[in-house]
Formats: C-alpha cells, structure tokens, sequence
C-alpha cells in the first residue's frame, strides 16, 4: 500500500503518493534463489565427498592395496567433479537470475511510479462506466479495475511482458489505488 506524505499549505493537506518498494512477482526472484541454495547444496556434498574420497586415498596407498577399493575411490572422485561442474553452471545461471529479478523490480517499480502519477482511482472507475454498464456491482467491479489497469498498462507499454509479473504489478496497483481509498474512507466517517 502507497504511504503519503502530507504537507501543510494554507491549512489544506496537499497528498503526495511515496511509492513503496514492491513485492513484484517472485518468479524469477525464487528461481534466483533456489539456483544459488542448489548450487551451495551441490559444492558442499562435492567437498565433503572429496575429503571422504581424499582420505581413503591416502590410506589406500599406505596400504599399497589400490584394487578394488581403490577403484571405487576413483569412482567417487569422478562424481566428486560432476558435481562441482553442476555447482559451477548452477552459480552461473544464479548470477544471471539475479541480474534478471533486479530488473524485474526496477521495470516494476517504474511502473509503478509512472502509473500512479498518471492514473487514479477515480479515473479508473469513470473509464469503467464509461465502457460497462455492470460497474455499479461491487464483486465486478474489482474484475474490471484490474481489467482495465492491464489495458492501461498495454496501452502505454508495447513489451511482451511474462504473465505471472503483469499479474502481480495489477495487484499491487489495484492495492496502492484502491485500497488506500478504502481506508480513508474509512477514516473520514470516523
């Protein structure tokens, strides 16, 4: 929800929206995050493995008794490699996840900012009856503000834009625009 900030001229409060730091859509921000959990996952079973595989090695040739344990040893070590090679390329794909969820939230808080600032609620809601005559039902008419905030948005924005992240920026602005209107409804009536 947008926090206001308030400023006193000639006895009238002038609102100012603050735009908050979003919650965008958490896709790519979780794939950034269960890459790196995997990667670090991946290194420290191939560490540990390497130091089990190490030690018995070593303790294999004081033995001077390479076969058949020793085999295996080497076997171990093989999967000791995959697995940092698997840890390397999920560290990769994990910094350029997170390259992609920065980008996400700064497109997002963009938005944001510029939509709040060129829209609001009321004219939402005069667009709607304008074009509906079913606006006056309350359980549609939160379809259709969020409707209508997704034409607005592809109005102004040509890019192909995932779905699941044009969801969640709707969201977020019905609950910036309309939600904030609720509340201070509710406090003007107190």
């Amino acid at each position: 929800m947008a926090r206001l900030s308030h400023s006193d001229k000639q006895g009238q409060k002038e609102r100012v929206p603050v735009v908050p730091s979003l919650r965008t859509y958490q896709l790519t921000e979780k794939k950034y995050l269960d890459t790196r959990s995997s990667s670090s996952a991946m290194l420290g079973a191939g560490i540990f493995l390497f130091y089990i595989c190490l030690i018995q090695l070593t303790e294999l040739t004081r033995k001077k008794e390479l076969l058949p344990e020793g085999f295996f040893a080497v076997l171990s070590m093989l999967l000791c490699l995959i697995l940092f090679y698997a840890s390397r390329r999920l560290h990769q794909s994990s910094i350029r996840l997170k390259l992609l969820a920065e980008r996400e939230r700064q497109l997002a808080n963009e938005l944001v900012e510029w939509f709040i600032t060129t829209y609001s609620g009321d004219q939402i809601d005069s667009q709607i009856e304008a074009l509906s005559s079913l606006s006056g039902v309350p359980e549609i008419l939160c379809l259709q503000r969020l409707d209508m905030i997704r034409i607005l948005l592809d109005r102004e924005y040509d890019r192909d834009f995932e779905e699941e992240f044009i969801s969640q920026l709707c969201e977020d602005l019905y609950n910036m625009l309309f939600e904030k209107e609720a509340a201070d409804s509710v406090n003007l009536r107190l």
